[in-house]
C-alpha cells in the first residue's frame, strides 16, 4: 500500500472533483485492502447484535415509562427522574445503534461516513452526547432524591407535593438544556468532513468498493482533547458525588430501622424494606458507573495520550477491541435500569404485574417509618 499526498497525478482513479485535492491511497494487496473493510465479527456486532440490544432496550424502557403512566402510585418524585433517565437511555442507544448501522449498510469501507453526511455525523453525535450527559444528571437527582427522603424526611414531608414535582420538572428541564448546550460544543469534534480516495485490488469484492469515501473527524487535537476531557471528568465528579449520596443514604436507612426496633413485626419489616431497598440503590448505582466506566478510562487515557505524545501508542487492533468492549457495556447499561428496578425492589415488580393485568396479591400493612421513607424516595 502506498499512500501520495494527493491524487492529481492519478486522478483516473476516481471521477470525484474532490480528488484533486483529496489524500490518495494506493492499495495494492488484498491483505492490506481487507484492513479497511468489516471483520466476520465487526458486521456481526453491528449488524445483528446492535440491532437486537436497540429492540431490548427501547422495550424495557417503554415498558418502564408506561408504568408510571399506568399506575397511580408511581407517579413519584424519583420516577419523575428515572423516566426521563428512561428517555435518555432509549436516546443514547437509538442514536448509537442507528449510527453504526446506517455505516455498516451504505460503505464497506469501516471509516467511511460518507451514507450519513457531516450534518448526519453532528446530528447524530449531538443526540449521543445529550443523552450520556443527561443521564449523568438524572442518576445524581435519583441519588439526591433518595439521600433527602432518608436522611431529611422532616424537611421532605414539610414540602408541598406539588411544589416538589415542580422543582423537579424544573431540574428535568435544565438538565436537558445544558445537556445539549454542553454537547454542541463537542461538535467541532466531527466537523472535519475529510474526503480519501482509494485505488483498490481489482479482484472482488474490491472492485465494486467506492473509491471515495468521507469521514466526520475533529478539526483539530484540541477539539478531540477538549470533548474527551469535557465528558471524561464530569463523569467521574459525578461518581464522587452518588458515592457519597449512597453511602450517607445507606447509613441513613440503617439508623431509620434502628429507631423502630421495640416493634418486634414492624422491625422485621423495616429490616426487609431496608435490605430491598438498599439493594436496589447499590445495584442500581453501582452498575451505572461500573458499566460506563470502561469507555470513560480509555477516553481518558487517549486524551492523555494524545496531548502527552501527540498521538495513540494503543496498537490499531487492540484499542479497537477495548473500544467495542467498552460500548458494548454502555448499551447494556441503557437498558439494565428498568430490569434493575424490577429485580430487585418488590413495589416496582408489583406495579409492572398490576400495568400488564397481571396477579398482584396484595398484602396491607400499617406504615412504618421505612416505609414512608421508601414511598417518598421511589
Amino acid at each position: 500500500m502506498t499512500d501520495f499526498p494527493n491524487v492529481a497525478s492519478d486522478f483516473s482513479h476516481a471521477s470525484d472533483p474532490a480528488c484533486l485535492v483529496a489524500p490518495f491511497k494506493n492499495v495494492t494487496t488484498v491483505i492490506h485492502a481487507e484492513q479497511y473493510g468489516y471483520s466476520s465479527a465487526a458486521w456481526g456486532f453491528n449488524a445483528i447484535f446492535l440491532p437486537i440490544m436497540l429492540t431490548l432496550g427501547l422495550l424495557d424502557n417503554c415498558a418502564f415509562i408506561f408504568v408510571v403512566y399506568r399506575v397511580q402510585s408511581m407517579k413519584t418524585i424519583t420516577n419523575t427522574y428515572l423516566v426521563n433517565l428512561a428517555v435518555a437511555d432509549m436516546m443514547f442507544i437509538l442514536f448509537a445503534v442507528v449510527h453504526k448501522v446506517a455505516k455498516i449498510f451504505t460503505s464497506p469501507i469501516q471509516s467511511d461516513d460518507a451514507g450519513i453526511g457531516l450534518g448526519g455525523c453532528m446530528f447524530i453525535f449531538l443526540f449521543l452526547s445529550a443523552a450520556y450527559n443527561s443521564s449523568m444528571c438524572f442518576i445524581t437527582a435519583v441519588s439526591v432524591e433518595r439521600y433527602n427522603a432518608v436522611c431529611n424526611p422532616l424537611k421532605m414531608h414539610q414540602s408541598q407535593g406539588a411544589k416538589r414535582q415542580t422543582t423537579a420538572l424544573i431540574v428535568c428541564a435544565l438538565s436537558w438544556i445544558a445537556a445539549f448546550l454542553v454537547s454542541a460544543t463537542f461538535l467541532p469534534s466531527y466537523a472535519d468532513y475529510q474526503t480519501t480516495c482509494y485505488s483498490w485490488p481489482n479482484e472482488k469484492p474490491f472492485d465494486n468498493w467506492p473509491t471515495v469515501t468521507r469521514h466526520c473527524r475533529a478539526l483539530s487535537l484540541i477539539a478531540d482533547s477538549y470533548t474527551s476531557g469535557a465528558q471524561t471528568i464530569p463523569f467521574f465528579i459525578t461518581l464522587v458525588v452518588n458515592f457519597v449520596l449512597h453511602y450517607k443514604t445507606l447509613r441513613g436507612l440503617k439508623n431509620a430501622v434502628g429507631r423502630v426496633k421495640g416493634d418486634g413485626a414492624r422491625s422485621e419489616r423495616d429490616q426487609k424494606i431496608h435490605h430491598q431497598t438498599a439493594r436496589m440503590l447499590v445495584v442500581n448505582g453501582v452498575l451505572f458507573f461500573a458499566l460506563l466506566s470502561p469507555f470513560e478510562f480509555i477516553s481518558l487515557f487517549v486524551m492523555i495520550n494524545i496531548l502527552v505524545t501527540g498521538g495513540i501508542v494503543i496498537p490499531g487492533e487492540t484499542l479497537t477491541r477495548y473500544i467495542y468492549i467498552a460500548r458494548t457495556l454502555t448499551y447494556i447499561n441503557s437498558m439494565s435500569n428498568p430490569i434493575i428496578y424490577t429485580v430487585f425492589c418488590k413495589r416496582y415488580l408489583m406495579a409492572f404485574k398490576q400495568a400488564f393485568g397481571l396477579r398482584v396479591q396484595s398484602k396491607s400493612h400499617p406504615p412504618t417509618l421505612s416505609t414512608i421513607s421508601t414511598n417518598n424516595h421511589h
